[in-house]
């Protein structure tokens, strides 16, 4: 009698474990919905995303010019011209070979607050979906704030470690200086534009609001405008 109750026990546990796994490797090749919802956002004719495609880069080049040349400037970018970019333009050469190995699709999706980014990626014998939940706001210090919600494959949380280690070391190349924090129980970082030696800017207001991203900035010297933006809603809420 004993005997068959641990077999018993030990077929129950085998089915939960097998339960298990296939519950893991199902959510692993899940889709995230709003990966889809991004990729519809790309035009379905050629001629209006290439158009969209270049104007994205008319809006690059002139935020560009501005910081360079200018005390103040202002930018919006659109997420279907970042997608239609994105199917026109990355697999060229000269934009490809910056796309890390077994990365492809990439897609973005702008809601009120957040920023959704996705992507497809090859690792080992894993092919599905990868995705970032990105807060942007400015500090009452004017620095930048990237907070990092989620980071998923298909639907299964990713440990932020060594993707923290390595966006550190990408700022910080670039050269600025970055400083992590928690918030919320998220990772943020804390990004000062102002720190490159080469031309010290900074932003005062970055607004995602449905479907675009809205960016105000200038000099870190330059006088700032009458009209002061309103601390961001993460501010608020702390």
């Amino acid at each position: 009698m004993a005997r068959k109750k641990w077999i018993f026990m030990g077929v129950s546990f085998a089915l939960l474990a097998m339960a298990a796994c296939g519950a893991i490797f199902w959510a692993l090749w899940q889709v995230p919905e709003f990966y889809t919802q991004a990729a519809s956002t790309v035009p379905s004719d050629p001629k209006t995303r290439q158009q969209e495609a270049k104007e994205l880069v008319q809006t690059t080049t002139g935020l560009v010019n501005d910081i360079n040349h200018s005390d103040r400037w202002t930018a919006t970018f659109e997420q279907s011209q970042v997608n239609s970019w994105v199917v026109e333009e990355l697999q060229r050469p000269e934009f490809a070979k910056l796309v890390p190995d077994g990365i492809r699709d990439p897609r973005v999706l702008m809601q009120t607050d957040v920023l959704r980014l996705g992507f497809r990626m090859k690792y080992k014998a894993w092919d599905g979906i990868a995705s970032v939940i990105v807060r942007p706001w400015v500090t009452s210090d004017l620095r930048l704030a990237l907070e990092v919600e989620q980071i998923r494959a298909g639907l299964i949380p990713i440990p932020l470690e060594e993707t923290l280690h390595e966006l550190t070391q990408d700022i910080e190349e670039a050269g600025f200086d970055v400083e992590w924090r928690q918030s919320n129980g998220h990772d943020v970082a804390i990004i000062d534009l102002a720190s490159n030696p080469k031309r010290a800017i900074q932003l005062e207001s970055v607004k995602v609001v449905d479907g675009a991203v809205q960016i105000v900035g200038g000099l870190a010297n330059a006088p700032k405008i009458a009209s002061q933006p309103q601390p961001s809603t993460h501010e608020k809420r702390n």
